[in-house]
């Protein structure tokens, strides 16, 4: 009866090989082992009714040119609110026009909500609107863009359009894909790297991208949205339950490298 350690003995060659190709399969797979992690969240979906007791002014109201040192959500302990959830970005910045000063935070019984709204008094017109999160508050320290998704509703008017936005180290840019919602019940808009396609933003003062969106130098991400008015109708706006951003998660050199030694050590105490 042949047994087979024995049978590897006589081919010393061919066992080392095995181990070679053992080896190299591993590393590759713990490579290629990568992940999705959120970098950013805020809110829950479809709602979270305990985010704030009464609505919430922001540390500084939304002005029409976007700051991104000038925090626009409010300050911890205001109405309830907390900026230390754990597993939330609670720290947001914004721009809209035209600014007002609405309460950014609405407390709701169907769900709290980031409001950017604006009473129009019965007049047409156009609220258009920016929301970020920037990389200081992130979740983890991943910068390469996965997917990102929204829940939001229209308030008043006649309905209100959302499209995703990113920052990189070249500028601002702003999604090729939207979505309309002319309800005032939540809908939810995502999409994944492999879905968004993107265009230079250039609103609220910010720097525009030049050329294409570097998805894997993610500094900021954030909504956009537009919301139109008629005459018979006061208010018009978005409402957003829940924002999320997700990136790719990569295993550390460091983690590879360690993996690689032991290969590299199992193989020669073989050949001795």
């Amino acid at each position: 009866m042949r047994i087979p350690f024995f049978t590897d003995l006589r081919d010393p060659l061919g066992v080392i090989r095995k181990m070679k190709t053992t080896i190299i399969t591993t590393t590759l797979a713990c490579v290629s082992m990568t992940q999705a992690v959120v970098i950013v969240k805020w809110g829950a979906s479809p709602a979270d009714i305990g985010i704030v007791t009464s609505n919430a002014a922001g540390v500084n109201n939304f002005g029409t040119t976007y700051d991104d040192t000038s925090i626009g959500s409010p300050a911890n302990g205001t109405s309830g609110y907390s900026t230390s959830v754990v597993g939330q970005t609670r720290t947001f910045y914004g721009a809209k026009s035209p600014s007002n000063g609405v309460a950014i935070l609405n407390n709701n019984n169907g769900g709290d909500r980031i409001q950017m709204v604006n009473n129009f008094r019965g007049t047409a017109g156009i609220l258009t609107s920016m929301i970020a999160w920037k990389e200081s508050d992130f979740l983890t320290g991943d910068r390469i863009l996965e997917a990102l998704a929204v829940d939001y509703a229209s308030r008043g008017g006649i309905g209100t359009t959302v499209s995703f936005l990113i920052e990189t180290s070249s500028g601002w840019y702003q999604s090729d894909q939207s979505d309309t919602n002319t309800a005032s019940s939540y809908k939810t808009f995502n999409g994944t790297v492999g879905t968004l396609t993107w265009s230079s933003f250039r609103d609220f003062g910010v720097t525009g991208g030049a050329g294409a969106a570097d998805i894997t130098d993610i500094q900021s991400v954030g909504l956009f949205s537009s919301s139109t008015n008629n005459t018979r109708n006061n208010w018009a706006g978005s409402l957003v339950s829940n924002f999320e951003a997700s990136a790719t998660s990569i295993p550390e050199p460091s983690s590879l490298a360690l993996l690689g030694l032991a290969g590299l050590s199992l193989l020669r105490r073989r050949r001795a």
